[in-house]
């Protein structure tokens, strides 16, 4: 998943979780309201050993489908005051019999300031955040903002 803003002077956090809409890989149902976590791990039954984030299945289907939050070395991380106005991949779902549609930030992001100030529990749930560093001796520096957060999801293939 990648973010993209009209960020200032600071660095956001990489999300570790956030609310999501799930689409079945092979129909047209949808899950509404999926809160993703890493901060929960769930074992895959059928004698597996895998771990997910999210398990569940669909209406009338006896296959689960999961959701893992993944860091891909290389392609994500912190989204930083240098990509602002562009996206930049901070997140990626390893997705099994669903693919998401939507997602809506939390509001327990983190973000820090180019000085170094780490805020912690942003809410960026509505797409905007402001605050001040007092860290920052120059005034018009220590003016912070998130501004116009949107989302996008592109689809990664891991290389064999």
């Amino acid at each position: 998943m990648a973010l993209r803003s009209r960020s200032s002077r600071l660095t956001i956090c990489s999300p570790s979780d956030g609310w999501s809409q799930l689409k079945a890989s092979d129909s047209d149902d949808e899950k509404k309201g999926v809160y993703l976590t890493d901060e929960e791990e769930l074992e895959v039954g059928g004698g597996s050993k895998s771990l997910v984030h999210f398990l569940f299945s669909w209406p009338d289907s006896k296959k689960q489908s999961s959701v893992t939050l993944v860091e891909v070395k290389g392609v994500t991380g912190p989204y930083t005051a240098e990509q602002s106005g562009t996206f930049g991949a901070v997140l990626a779902l390893d997705c099994k019999g669903c693919e998401p549609t939507a997602w809506y930030p939390s509001a327990d992001f983190d973000v820090r300031s180019v000085k170094g100030t780490l805020f912690e529990g942003a809410d960026l749930s509505s797409g905007e955040w402001t605050e001040y560093d007092e860290a920052q001796k120059d005034a018009e520096l220590a003016n912070l903002s998130v501004m116009e957060l949107r989302h996008d999801f592109k689809v990664h293939s891991a290389k064999k």
